[in-house]
């Protein structure tokens, strides 16, 4: 006999409770994966924007950093000291 407690028939009959369970799993693979290369979910975040939209020029902030350049940098330096 299964030892995992059953659900309720009517609440597996609702899709926006299957679709929340789908997604929970799939964000709990998403950051066990992301750890492996000592990222997190924001990381993914720019990796991802990076990837959709390419680099974007750099601008200086208000307080006269390169915002791009500064992330872009710290991200790189993650990823190969995970490599």
């Amino acid at each position: 006999m299964d030892d995992a407690p059953s659900r309720p028939p009517s609440l597996l009959a609702l899709p926006s409770y299957l679709a929340s369970h789908v997604a929970r799993i799939g964000h709990l693979l998403l950051v066990d994966a992301l750890a492996e290369h000592d990222l997190r979910l924001p990381h993914f975040a720019v990796l991802t924007g990076l990837s959709d939209f390419g680099p974007l020029a750099s601008t200086t902030s208000p307080t006269g950093s390169a915002s791009t350049g500064a992330i872009w940098s710290v991200i790189s330096t993650r990823s190969n000291s995970a490599a």
